[in-house]
């Protein structure tokens, strides 16, 4: 089992980053949610993403670790073999100079138990996460790419490249989400091998 520490979910329309992050923040203080995240530091890509650490298996320590760190785009996950777990996503997307859509998630829990079941359960979820990612990001790259289809021949020079860009790295994203994925299924196997 895991004991829930805080989980909270937030969607904003219509709205602009600082409205945004203003609103997160008065969430999660009125939830005792630790937030620090600042309108610059969200707006500022990092030199350096480390997004997929692999752990292994055996080591109590991290599963798996993503940290990625773009403009309007930030995530923390890490999650542990003994099924601790913590993740925090900020996005934004723009719908136009100014305003768009807000999406926030944040979760830490605690394992209470280190058996074989517990192992197994963790196991599944993280196969569930990865699943989810990978098709989050293929609907993304879609987006992104009928968007240029569409409005291509209006975007100033250099915007499409830009955008192919974000398409390639999500390609790689999805290459390592599914190597994650693959892992989790044969730890699964491993742990359970009478499941069909």
């Amino acid at each position: 089992m895991a004991k829930t520490i805080f989980q909270l979910e937030l969607t904003r329309h219509n709205v602009t980053p600082s409205q945004f992050l203003s609103y997160v923040r008065s969430q999660c203080k009125k939830h005792d949610v630790p937030f620090d995240l600042s309108l610059d530091d969200f707006a500022r890509e990092a030199d350096f993403n480390s997004r997929y650490n692999f752990g292994v298996p055996g080591f109590r320590g991290a599963f798996s670790e993503i940290c990625q760190d773009l403009a309007y785009d930030k995530q923390t996950y890490i999650l542990c073999y003994n099924g601790d777990v913590y993740n925090e996503i900020v996005e934004f997307q723009f719908w136009d100079d100014k305003r768009g859509f807000g999406y926030f998630y944040t979760i830490e829990a605690q394992a209470t138990g280190d058996t074989t079941e517990e192992e197994l359960k963790l196991m599944r979820m993280a196969y569930d996460y990865y699943s989810r990612e990978i098709e989050r990001r293929r609907q993304k790259i879609e987006s992104i790419l009928a968007d240029i289809e569409k409005n291509g021949k209006w975007y100033y020079k250099g915007f499409e490249d830009i955008q192919r860009g974000k398409v390639q790295c999500m390609e790689y994203e999805i290459r390592d989400l599914s190597e994650m994925k693959d892992a989790a299924e044969r730890r699964i196997s491993e742990l359970n091998p009478t499941a069909a």
